[in-house]
């Protein structure tokens, strides 16, 4: 064997331990979150995530399997979660949903305007009865009454107002411009314990631009495009809320989780870039969707 070519060997496997141990590393500290969620490990998937209600069905994404960090790329330092939720964790917006049926589901939602606009997914607010929306983090909480200013169901953006609002923090909006596999972020979502701040957890970028099916009340069979994939543990709650870069700055919207199987289980989210979000937010505010 040339040598050359053994180092394209010894290059390959150590990129290899460096994803293996970012994925262990991802699941220890999920484990250990601060605020722990409903639910058990490992049993979320593309169509549970999308799904608000019914028995779901397991759904394997196919182009996150094949996509991981370009070799060579080196894992960012850790990020401090405290300092992170501190400075997102006002600007969330736990939801809970209550429908015509009787069942009742909670989401997540991004506080888009001072005076209660908020930016969520539309299969966690759809077919709402009422929507109850706490913001504020741990330091002050408020609760409002939500209403539905409209959806772009094709993307799973829809935006809710929340009544009576005024002087509610913003979180800082990054762009996804800026995103690279190999990237360390965070997504903040519900809070399970009343009264706490959000629960917080740790991911790494896998992949961008990604395709995945999705289901939901309006259409049997969807296709989400150009998201972003991340080795995170997120559950149903969670979704509509913010991904954070290291710096702060809301770069996507959960929308998805699913479990990549093979040797090892490999806990995935999904993330609609915000640049795209916010896309459709504005398209919702001229009365169309894209």
């Amino acid at each position: 064997m040339g040598g050359d070519t053994l180092a394209r060997v010894v290059v390959a496997c150590l990129v290899v331990l460096i994803l293996v141990g970012l994925v262990v590393a991802v699941v220890l500290v999920v484990r250990d979150r601060k605020t722990q969620l409903a639910g058990p490990v490992g049993q979320s998937s593309v169509t549970q995530a999308v799904t608000p209600a019914g028995s779901p069905t397991t759904v394997t994404p196919t182009a996150a399997t094949s996509v991981s960090p370009s070799p060579g790329t080196t894992p960012a330092p850790a990020t401090d979660l405290d300092a992170v939720a501190a400075a997102v964790d006002p600007g969330v917006a736990d939801l809970t949903i209550k429908r015509a049926d009787g069942s009742v589901s909670a989401g997540t939602g991004i506080v888009l305007t001072p005076n209660g606009e908020v930016l969520t997914n539309d299969h966690v607010i759809e077919g709402a009865l009422t929507i109850t929306a706490t913001v504020g983090g741990a330091g002050g909480l408020r609760t409002f009454t939500g209403t539905v200013l409209g959806d772009d169901d094709d993307h799973d953006i829809a935006l809710i107002q929340l009544q009576g609002a005024s002087g509610l923090h913003v979180p800082v909006l990054g762009t996804t411009a800026t995103v690279s596999p190999g990237e360390q972020v965070v997504a903040l979502g519900h809070a399970v314990e009343a009264g706490g701040g959000p629960a917080t957890i740790p991911g790494i970028v896998l992949a961008l631009d990604q395709t995945i099916p999705a289901v939901d009340r309006d259409s049997p069979v969807k296709t989400l495009t150009g998201v972003i994939g991340i080795v995170a543990l997120d559950q149903p709650s969670d979704m509509g809320g913010p991904v954070v870069n290291a710096a702060g700055q809301v770069i996507g919207v959960n929308v998805a989780a699913a479990v990549i199987q093979g040797p090892a289980s490999v806990p995935v989210a999904y993330a609609i870039p915000i640049n795209s979000a916010l896309q459709s937010a504005e398209q919702i505010r001229e009365g169309k969707t894209r």
